[in-house]
């Protein structure tokens, strides 16, 4: 709880919470709140400030997972200043449902679909009983402030309910007239958005794109804030999904030519028809048919440099907090909505539930200095945030949240807090592909919505590379029936509202 750990301020304590993912989301959750409390005025002395960043489609792939060639010193200090999870996983890789997941704590499943829909009523079953992430400390004295893509624009719920502020912080991100141009255009016309740019390096500012904008509203709100108060702070940057634009100076951090390709480029061995998704991102955009070795190094080139600029932005906002008097007193969270595939497996695209679609960066800052520079294998989720900040900012964890509290794996108190972590995406013909991921591997089944039998099922061995290279269910027979068993069960708590393991 926050009231524990030692702030080194004079002034009442506070605490901030820095979350990280991608894209612009307006989407807030006016849901019912089962916390007790005395009010706002009567609990703002106690509270902690809370700082969220969102990333999308940031893969792991940067420093402080390994990756010393990925320009990110921003992130890589912040990593040394806390708790790095190197097993977290998304719940669907797709931004509305990763997001809507993460910001309710719940999993996945037909009740998020409700809220795509326009029907008011419609809106209000699936709304009854949940209670948000931010909705939660908004009803606990928080003045909550939303910047960028936090929840998902497509999900149909009232941006007032979970952000007192929000900005959205649209736009196409192109400097070249003609190229924003041509985006203008596809979306008018959707039969264009295949001529659509997928890149641009421009020597320009980094506030010229909508992402550097982002970092100076977030500032701002940092600067003239009453830390009377506590805040909610949430900034969403877009970058890196496509398209891949940021400014030259980034674009100069790494030799295109001498970048390496996917280390797998074809589909896994032995793996079924439906391991993979029929939507491919990458043709929404122009690029060769069939795609080329230098292409795809443009790709990734555009890939690094949009993850190194957004690693400046994170650096711009932290030393914000530090101007201000607070970085030593904030928790912070970092995270990424989900993977990307940078040309494996043959694809430019997330929409599965392979590890590389699912697996996702999550870093933990506490305040004062506690447990710092330290990585854990621990299995995580993303509803798993939602208890976590409840906890860590001493706020009763809302009882419609089924994510577990990784709080003590966070203080070194336990060395997991789950068995396995969950993964779903829908398939054609009314069908729903399910993952988990246990310590050495990941099991695949897919099966109807509702009912009837397994379609297919596949079975890899992460213990020595994190790409999956061949099914192996035919050698394993015993193994995907124990992981068989544990999704099942999985399922059944999900259904009851359980915390699942």
């Amino acid at each position: 709880m926050y009231p524990k750990y030692k702030l080194h301020t004079a002034r009442p304590m506070r605490l901030f919470v820095t979350f990280l993912g991608v894209s612009r989301c307006y989407i807030a959750v006016s849901l019912v709140v089962t916390a007790a409390g005395s009010g706002p005025a009567a609990m703002a002395e106690s509270k902690p400030h809370v700082l969220f960043i969102a990333v999308d489609d940031l893969r792991p792939d940067i420093g402080c997972y390994g990756h010393a060639d990925v320009q990110t010193p921003n992130i890589d200090r912040l990593a040394s200043d806390g708790v790095v999870f190197e097993r977290a996983y998304c719940q669907q890789a797709v931004c509305t449902f990763s997001r809507f997941s993460l910001m309710t704590g719940r999993y996945p499943g037909p009740r998020f679909s409700d809220f795509r829909k326009k029907d008011p009523a419609v809106i209000a079953r699936a709304r009854d009983g949940l209670v948000s992430l931010t909705e939660q400390f908004q009803r606990h004295g928080y003045k909550t402030v939303g910047i960028g893509k936090l929840f998902d624009k497509r999900m149909t719920i009232p941006t007032g309910d979970v952000w007192q502020t929000f900005h959205a912080g649209a736009g196409n991100g192109f400097v070249s007239a003609s190229m924003a141009e041509r985006f203008r255009a596809a979306a008018e016309d959707k039969s264009l958005q295949k001529f659509r740019p997928a890149f641009e390096r421009a020597d320009t500012p980094d506030d010229t794109y909508p992402d550097g904008k982002k970092a100076a509203i977030a500032i701002a709100e940092i600067e003239s804030h009453d830390a009377a108060t506590p805040l909610f702070l949430g900034v969403g940057f877009f970058k890196p999904h496509l398209p891949f634009v940021a400014p030259e100076k980034y674009w100069a951090l790494y030799d295109g030519d001498a970048l390496p390709l996917a280390n797998r480029r074809t589909p896994p061995a032995d793996c079924t028809d439906l391991l993979f998704c029929e939507y491919k991102e990458i043709d929404s955009y122009a690029h060769p048919d069939p795609m080329t070795e230098s292409f795809e190094r443009e790709l990734r080139h555009g890939y690094l440099a949009c993850v190194s600029y957004i690693d400046a932005q994170i650096g711009r906002v932290i030393a914000a907090l530090k101007e201000k008097g607070i970085y030593d007193d904030t928790l912070v969270v970092l995270w990424g909505d989900h993977g990307f595939k940078l040309g494996d497996f043959g694809e430019w695209a997330k929409h599965t539930n392979l590890e590389t679609d699912v697996r996702v960066p999550l870093i933990f800052k506490l305040p004062g200095g506690a447990h710092v520079g330290r990585k854990t294998d621990a299995l995580a989720e993303l509803v798993d945030i939602l208890p976590t900040l409840c906890e860590a900012a001493g706020l009763p964890i809302p009882t419609s949240a089924q994510g577990r509290s990784l709080l003590p794996v966070i203080e070194d108190k336990a060395s997991t807090v789950r068995a396995a972590a969950f993964s779903r995406y829908p398939k054609p013909e009314g069908q729903i592909g399910y993952s988990i991921r246990t310590d050495r591997w990941r099991y695949h089944e897919v099966r109807p919505k509702r009912a009837g039998a397994v379609t297919s099922r596949e079975l890899y061995d992460l213990s020595t590379d994190l790409t999956e290279q061949r099914n192996v269910i035919d050698d394993y027979p015993d193994v995907a029936d124990e992981h068989a068993d544990l999704l099942a069960a999985r399922l059944r708590d999900m259904r009851t509202n359980a915390r699942p393991q």
